[in-house]
């Protein structure tokens, strides 16, 4: 009987284990190998990519909305330099792996800026395809839906690293901008860029 009582726990003790093993085992890698859950990120805008870029050019990689938009012309502040935080907050499930879901949390245009919190809509950072929205915002004389996606042109290549001159980007930030309708200003019109950047962690 005690040998019994005894087989009997190990058995269960042993179907915990396992158990407990494969839910471990069950839970899906990030997709991108880089990139972290509950980290903050800065990109840091190196150009805009378009024909004349210093690093190599691919329409495939301009990550503009079509029809193209006629350009922004900085005034979110986003032009050769500036720097803006993306925080990870989530996973999304995506086959195999899992995506990383985030917010940009800052724009670089030095006026107030706010960011609508119902209307946000979460995007996601993958493998290839790195990407982040936000909902309405309110920047200044501006009112409208605005858009940041990332992407990473080459998977072997680190978004950390700079991209050297006549290669194709190690990171591409693409930005949209659609004035709400009652938003008039000249100075907010739907607008359109693509930029060679590189990530680094916040510290």
């Amino acid at each position: 009987m005690a040998m019994t009582a005894t087989n009997s726990n190990g058995a269960i003790a042993g179907l915990f284990l396992l158990g407990s093993l494969a839910t471990v085992a069950c839970k899906p890698p990030l997709c991108d190998h880089e990139l972290k859950l509950n980290a903050t990120y800065v990109a840091t805008i190196t150009e805009l990519y378009n024909q004349q870029s210093v690093a190599a050019y691919d329409p495939q990689y301009d990550l503009r909305s079509t029809p193209a938009k006629p350009s922004c012309n900085g005034w979110d502040g986003l032009v050769a330099n500036a720097k803006f935080a993306i925080d990870t907050n989530q996973t999304y499930p995506f086959g195999a792996c899992d995506l990383l879901e985030g917010a940009v949390t800052n724009l670089p245009n030095n006026i107030q800026w706010q960011q609508d919190i119902s209307a946000l809509t979460q995007g996601r950072f993958a493998q290839n395809s790195l990407f982040t929205a936000i909902g309405r915002i309110t920047t200044g004389p501006c009112r409208g839906s605005y858009q940041v996606a990332f992407e990473r042109p080459r998977s072997n290549q680190s978004v950390f690293n700079e991209t050297k001159p006549g290669e194709i980007p190690n990171l591409v930030i693409g930005r949209t901008f659609s004035p709400e309708a009652s938003d008039s200003d000249p100075v907010c019109p739907p607008c359109a860029d693509a930029f060679v950047a590189k990530l680094a962690v916040a510290k």
